[in-house]
């Protein structure tokens, strides 16, 4: 939970955690928080009473209207792609889901965005003219993909310039162009930072995982089928000869969809568990299924080799716990 919590790139200390845990444990029971509630409550001690920051970035863990963060008053809106999330709580069309979404945009904000269809380009319209916020425009996204060796690398093509970033996928450069605007609407120069973009650190979002497997690990928690295509084109581009997915099965996730476009990918094989958190069991689904996910890494050991590849996905608590295991 610590590293949800960062300053300077430096997450907080356990110490100062439990600091905060005791300081607002009445509030907590109080008002029965949830624990994304609660870390938006920490957040906000820690970058405004313990370390007044000179920028915040909170990141929107639901939707927009209803979000914790959205407490917060803020100057600047980013809104990234729309998808299915959440839909319990959102809605069921994604009409429904990026009304709610741009329920973040407050008085006065300026609003920077990814392209939308016409339908929603309309809600959102509407929503800035409610509220008189500005949209500030952003550059079209242009990348090349380097396929000289068996992992791809992603080389961003920016108004700034052009740099190797260490995300990937169409979407980490689509997500970076719009986080450089944002920089720059901040009254910041991106071409003096252009480097950083290829030593950010995002875990879980393809990083390799240490594993003593002959085959490489890789850690990607798309829990959505937005994310789950992401990976797939990032899988387009990549050379082996068998791809393996360690699925995480959550509760409240459509997960049958995420099966089924796994199954399609070219020469994989899918073996099935469950976060400790917010797991869930299989029903009817006729593979391979171990409660506990060190197990189904285990399962493999015998079945890769050097040139094929590990992937495990379906939940960010899932890559958490693989994390927590290669730390003890």
């Amino acid at each position: 939970t610590c590293e949800r919590l960062r300053v300077n790139d430096h997450t907080i200390s356990s110490d100062t955690f439990v600091e905060l845990c005791q300081h607002y444990e009445g509030l907590i029971e109080k008002w029965n928080l949830s624990h994304f509630e609660t870390l938006t409550l920490f957040a906000v001690d820690l970058f405004f009473k313990k370390e007044n920051v000179d920028y915040a970035i909170f990141e929107i863990g639901l939707g927009g209207t209803w979000d914790a963060t959205n407490a917060i008053p803020h100057d600047l809106s980013i809104i990234t792609t729309l998808g299915f999330d959440h839909m319990n709580i959102l809605g069921n069309t994604l009409a429904e889901i990026a009304e709610n979404k741009f329920g973040i945009i407050q008085e006065q904000n300026k609003v920077l965005h990814l392209p939308y269809d016409k339908d929603i380009q309309t809600l959102l319209q509407k929503r800035v003219a409610d509220f008189g916020a500005t949209v500030i425009p952003v550059p079209e996204v242009s990348f090349r993909i380097d396929e000289t060796e068996a992992k791809p690398t992603y080389v961003l093509k920016s108004q700034w310039g052009e740099t190797p970033i260490s995300l990937m996928g169409a979407r980490a450069a689509q997500n970076m162009n719009l986080a450089l605007k944002a920089f720059a609407t901040l009254g910041f120069d991106p071409t003096k930072s252009l480097s950083t973009l290829s030593t950010i650190h995002w875990p879980a979002r393809m990083t390799e995982l240490p594993a003593d497997l002959e085959a490489p690990v890789y850690l990607s928690g798309d829990h959505n089928i937005q994310g789950l295509e992401s990976l797939l084109e990032i899988l387009s581009h990549w050379r082996y000869d068998k791809v393996f997915f360690i699925l995480g099965l959550s509760k409240n996730r459509s997960y049958v969809e995420f099966i089924e476009k796994l199954q399609r990918t070219a020469r994989s094989e899918i073996v099935l568990t469950r976060p400790e958190f917010n797991g869930v069991d299989p029903e009817n689904i006729a593979l391979p299924f171990y409660a506990i996910p060190a197990e189904a890494l285990e399962s493999l050991r015998k079945k890769v080799t050097a040139n094929d590849l590990v992937i495990i996905t379906g939940s960010l608590y899932l890559c958490g716990d693989f994390l927590r295991s290669t730390r003890l």
